[in-house]
């Protein structure tokens, strides 16, 4: 019997979170992976990253954008920007 590590349905599910939308999708979600991939290659980066930390930023790099509507929060956050705006006055 073959056993499937467990990252392997782990990143499958993930990948299903990801909708169907111009930008915000799996494919975005891979290249911030492999962006960070890339900055990982800098010993200086990688070196001041505990264990947990890195393991912390690839699974943030996977998820980021899981089941993101697609569309821009502007119209969202405007009224709520709005109240702290108030509040620092």
């Amino acid at each position: 019997m073959r056993h499937t590590p467990l990252a392997v349905p782990s990143l499958q599910a993930v990948e299903l979170g990801y909708r169907d939308n111009p930008y915000h999708n799996a494919a975005h979600a891979a290249d911030v992976v492999q962006t960070l991939g890339c900055m990982l290659l800098t010993e200086e980066f990688r070196a001041s990253l505990t264990a947990m930390e890195l393991l912390a930023m690839l699974v943030g790099a996977c998820c980021h954008d899981v089941g993101h509507p697609g569309s821009r929060w502007v119209p969202v956050l405007r009224p709520f920007c709005a109240v702290l705006i108030s509040r620092l006055d």
